[in-house]
């Protein structure tokens, strides 16, 4: 999970929601925990766009069924970043580095550290 933002922010969340559970209903908990998270960067531009809905699915989705949109979620990040990689290596003519990319996530791992892909 440390590997992808989304899923440990989300998790993050979720403990701050319990957190606060042990002293208010679960509506304020989740209110709080969700403006605990904006001001501290956590999830704070989807949290910020999607309140209403996120405070929505916390008091009424499972908890197995959040998890698996935020795993959708860290998925797209994925995809998302390696489309970048994908593009600059492309453009500098690096098909064979491209290639040899997609087999060993090491070396996938210091592209993106070397491009600056987060």
């Amino acid at each position: 999970m440390g590997r992808c933002t989304a899923l440990k922010e989300y998790a993050t969340l979720v403990a701050k929601i319990r957190e606060y559970a042990k002293s208010f209903d679960q509506k304020t908990a989740v209110d709080l925990a969700i403006t605990y998270c904006i001001q501290n960067g956590i999830l704070q531009e989807f949290l910020a766009l999607h309140r209403a809905e996120m405070k929505d699915m916390f008091l009424h989705t499972t908890y197995e069924e959040a998890m698996e949109l935020f795993k959708q979620e860290g998925r797209e990040e994925g995809e998302d970043r390696f489309s970048r990689l994908t593009r600059r290596l492309l453009k500098e003519g690096k098909a064979n580095v491209l290639l040899e990319l997609t087999a060993d996530k090491g070396k996938r791992k210091e592209y993106y550290r070397r491009y600056g892909i987060e």
